[in-house]
């Protein structure tokens, strides 16, 4: 009836088409529906042909199983699969070997996080796979201390030198007890770097792994060195002590020096002696460094004369370090086939081979000439 709307419906491509608009007596009509004229109507519809892109699917490995494809307007070819564009489509693999198990997807190198993909180009597909078990090989660091790890798991076995895990399985690790005790503490088990403390571990494995037992020595030294005026520091070293065990050093400085302070590493705790005239560290879990620093006393002085050429002769202070006002003695010695010449201390000359000289408020240096006979 004139005026009506009139819709087409029901409207059913052939396979790589898709309706893209239609006419009514030649004139391009929006949608699928138009009014009715007064008069006989002419329709006709218009197809375009769908994109259509090839797909094929494989396994990495390669040769250990099908992929399949599925999705609206998917078909099967003799060289994979063919689907339109925009269209969403389905993965699934179905995997031979038993030695594998199933990982993730790409599609042209790209990995996906599910099994599907909106075609968009021609694609290659690979379900990627992973070994359906794991090796986990185990050692002890240091090697040879008689100590092993043990790996516990479901379906889980020791081979030749390695012990195989199904992918996903959940394994604990253990360090039995043994002679190792009797010299060594354990510290924890590294994995790939990362170092896991605690007598047992419990992890999920997905690729061969290595795991390392790590072990440190019960026994450790203790160094003891000075910087500065020491007259004494003892002991100077103290080896195999053990974790929590304690040592007294005493030390006492040089004459014109006094303590300063002393740096103490890696130890548990350390404690200076009220006087400075010692202190007591107590052991660690690594060897300890310790070192006592001495600083000149206020009022003193260094005083350093030297040969001018040391193949001459030689030079003889009474004190090497001395306190404002007091007396040094400088002695020039020739060797046989030499002779004093002179000796200039402080900028001041001295024709004298032995002189005497006030300490003033200041260091002290000098030259001592020789010449040959």
């Amino acid at each position: 009836m004139s005026g009506s709307t009139i819709t087409i419906s029901d409207i059913v491509p052939e396979t790589g088409y898709e309706f893209a608009y239609m006419t009514v007596d030649d004139v391009r009509q929006e949608g699928t529906s138009f009014t009715m004229p007064d008069a006989d109507a002419n329709v006709t519809l218009y197809f375009t042909e769908i994109q259509m892109y090839t797909l094929t699917g494989n396994t990495d490995p390669g040769g250990m199983g099908t992929v399949s494809i599925s999705g609206t307007g998917v078909k099967e070819t003799s060289a994979g699969y063919t689907a339109p564009e925009n269209t969403l489509v389905t993965f699934d693999v179905d995997i031979d070997d038993e030695d594998y198990v199933f990982d993730y997807y790409t599609v042209n190198g790209t990995r996906i996080d599910d099994n599907t993909w909106t075609v968009s180009a021609d694609a290659t597909i690979l379900a990627k796979l992973k070994p359906a078990w794991h090796k986990i090989y185990t050692n002890t660091e240091p090697a040879g201390i008689g100590a092993d790890v043990e790996v516990d798991g479901t379906d889980v076995s020791y081979a030749d030198g390695f012990y195989l895990c199904p992918d996903g399985g959940t394994v604990t690790l253990s360090v039995p007890s043994g002679d190792w005790e009797g010299e060594y503490r354990f510290v924890g088990y590294r994995i790939g770097g990362t170092l896991h403390s605690g007598s047992t571990y419990t992890c999920t494995v997905t690729s061969d792994m290595t795991v390392t037992a790590v072990f440190e020595s019960k026994y450790h030294d203790m160094f003891i060195t000075s910087e500065g005026g020491a007259n004494y520091v003892s002991p100077t070293y103290e080896p195999d002590m053990e974790e929590d065990e304690s040592l007294t050093i005493t030390w006492a400085p040089s004459e014109g020096y006094q303590f300063s302070h002393w740096t103490v590493t890696d130890a548990k705790s350390y404690t200076l002696n009220g006087d400075n005239s010692g202190g007591t560290v107590v052991m660690g879990t690594k060897d300890v460094h310790v070192v006592v620093y001495f600083e000149m006393m206020p009022g003193y002085h260094n005083i350093d004369v030297e040969p001018e050429n040391y193949g001459y002769g030689s030079t003889s202070l009474s004190k090497y370090i001395a306190q404002v006002g007091e007396t040094v003695t400088v002695t020039a010695n020739p060797y046989t086939g030499y002779h004093f010449v002179r000796m200039v201390i402080d900028g001041v000359t001295y024709t004298d081979a032995s002189v005497t000289i006030v300490m003033p408020d200041h260091d002290v240096t000098g030259t001592v000439y020789f010449e040959p006979d």
